[in-house]
């Protein structure tokens, strides 16, 4: 996945649950295996940690969202829309904190806003 503020990848930068969902520059850490989960749902798991795109907390804004070990659970569940990834933890959106452009910007749920680049992401899907 990509971030629409930079165009940069983000990919998995440390150990599961410690917040470290960063952004990352054309690393093998930037590979995600994506799940159906039905209709637009898809699950996330990094392929270099194997771990899963996770908003780990509860449902409010500047929750952390890093990598897990994979479950079905709703904090790992993702709703792919047109440049926005939704979770199904309260409908919040992925975001970057403060919309930064830096290496190392931590990822969160946010409420959902329009237009802001913070939120805009774009999932390539790419068959093996």
């Amino acid at each position: 996945m990509s971030s629409g503020a930079a165009g940069n990848a983000y990919g998995h930068g440390g150990a599961a649950g410690s917040g470290t969902l960063r952004l990352v520059f054309f690393t093998p850490a930037q590979l995600w295996i994506l799940t159906s989960l039905g209709g637009n749902d898809y699950q996330f798991a990094n392929v270099y940690t194997t771990g899963c795109l996770d908003a780990h907390g509860p449902n409010a804004d500047r929750t952390v969202v890093d990598t897990w070990p994979c479950s079905r659970i709703s904090n790992q569940r993702w709703t792919v829309t047109p440049h926005k990834m939704v979770s199904a933890v309260g409908g919040r959106c992925l975001d970057i904190a403060a919309g930064s452009l830096e290496a190392g910007a931590p990822a969160q749920i946010y409420h959902c806003t329009n237009d802001n680049w913070a939120q805009k992401f774009t999932v390539y899907f790419v068959t093996f």
